[in-house]
């Protein structure tokens, strides 16, 4: 059984840490012309259903996995709504 969970936080961990790279792009170039929307809310509709299944299968590893990825797509889409105004002006120049 310890084993099982620690191969869940492994996945865990590496899952949520897919869109960190993302986060540190947009973050630093303040341009996030190439992120669709779309994909982030199918990401975010994704992490809730994961959170709706962990909780019902009362299943720790998927439920912080869904949690934090959940926040890390929060992030994202904040910043791709932070720099839309600028992605706008850039595409005109």
């Amino acid at each position: 059984m310890l084993a099982e969970k620690a191969i869940g936080y492994c996945a865990s961990a590496l899952t949520c840490s897919i869109l960190v790279p993302q986060i540190i792009k947009v973050a630093r170039s303040r341009c996030s012309g190439d992120l669709s929307y779309v994909m982030i809310a199918m990401g975010m509709g994704s992490d809730g259903l994961w959170i709706a299944y962990a909780i019902l299968t009362a299943d720790t590893p998927l439920l912080v996995t869904g949690c934090v990825h959940a926040a890390t797509s929060i992030v994202l889409l904040s910043l791709k709504i932070a720099t839309s105004d600028r992605d706008v002006l850039s595409s005109k120049i």
